[in-house]
């Protein structure tokens, strides 16, 4: 399969959290691959989920906003 991705991914298998806008609840995810533009994100306990969100290693002492670009199932591939 040839990669269409622009640039490439590190993989790093991490544990975050999502928040998503008028939630109160923020949700674990795992981050399977990573680079400057996006990631690979598998939501854990979300089965609808919007196509924004934002994403925190650090317990929201940061965030990186995401844009939805694509999904298969729980697994999605976000831009930052």
């Amino acid at each position: 399969m040839r990669e269409r991705r622009a640039r490439p991914r590190t993989v790093i298998s991490r544990q975050a959290l999502v928040h998503f806008r008028g939630q109160r609840s923020v949700f674990p995810c795992h981050v399977r691959d990573i680079a400057i533009t996006g990631a690979g994100v598998r939501l854990q306990e979300v089965h609808l989920f919007p196509l924004e969100f934002d994403l925190s290693f650090d317990g929201f002492r940061t965030t990186q906003h995401c844009k939805v670009i694509w999904r298969d199932n729980y697994f999605c591939g976000v831009a930052f």
